[in-house]
């Protein structure tokens, strides 16, 4: 061993020299330290060294790659089911995000969230899913039917006009309002309409519309070109725009002939 290093040895390991030579040992003090350093060094490193097995997320059951911990639980999830999960509560509404493991009640903090997981959409609905909760929480509050906007009455006033989309509405049955008929009466046509819409509707699927003026038709017999009074000219059966003979209606599925449709 070089005297230099030798020297800096001895002074650097002189507490443990002497802690030996107090034991009695001669021979070798200071290689033997030496040695005895370098192997704890190696056991160090090799711990240091070797790779833990990778956690598993307990909702998708894959690699903890990329995990996130809750605060106050300590659960552990990987980003992307955290991610959903924060996603699934602004879409249910929520104005809270829960911890996902099953019975635990911690919620990931709001500043987390913004910091963390919200996009500028998701941002935009969890200020409107605030808002919301706070005006339910309010007794005071109608919303808009139309626009589904909150407004904080100051009276008793039964028909309102929305300062957003400017529709009135009645605030007893928050329907639009109905001038000349009870809340009762509205909502009995109301339900009688709407089941002939819906039957329209129905109409329409199995008739069809034109695509240009969407006037509703019914083909008694012949092929399935149809002229509408507009000018228009469609298939019948897919109601795309076509020519008379185009290739498009001499197909398979929209011959010319209305035997081959159902």
């Amino acid at each position: 061993m070089d005297n230099a290093i030798k020297n800096l040895c001895l002074f650097h390991f002189r507490e443990e020299i002497n802690k030996a030579l107090l034991k009695g040992e001669k021979e070798n003090v200071l290689e033997q330290i030496i040695l005895k350093y370098i192997d704890e060094y190696r056991k160090s490193e090799n711990k240091n060294n070797t790779q833990k097995e990778p956690e598993e997320c307990s909702i998708c059951y894959g690699e903890m790659d990329n995990c996130y911990t809750i605060p106050g639980c300590g659960h552990k999830f990987c980003f992307e089911c955290v991610q959903d999960t924060v996603k699934q509560a602004l879409q249910d509404n929520q104005v809270e995000v829960h911890c996902p493991e099953a019975g635990c009640t911690s919620k990931i903090p709001t500043s987390e969230l913004y910091a963390k997981f919200f996009t500028p959409e998701m941002c935009s609905r969890f200020t409107e899913n605030s808002r919301r909760v706070f005006l339910n929480a309010q007794k005071n509050c109608k919303f808009c039917p139309k626009c589904e906007a909150g407004l904080l009455m100051t009276d008793n006033k039964v028909k309102v006009q929305c300062p957003i989309c400017k529709s009135y509405f009645c605030t007893n049955c928050l329907c639009e309002y109905h001038d000349g008929y009870t809340c009762e009466q509205y909502q009995k046509w109301k339900a009688e309409n709407d089941k002939a819409d819906e039957m329209f509707q129905e109409f329409i699927k199995t008739h069809g519309e034109c695509p240009e003026c969407h006037m509703v038709c019914e083909r008694i017999s012949g092929c399935n070109y149809i002229k509408c009074i507009c000018g228009c000219g469609y298939c019948y059966k897919c109601h795309k725009k076509v020519k008379h003979y185009s290739p498009h209606i001499l197909k398979a599925d929209c011959s010319l002939s209305g035997e081959g449709h159902d």
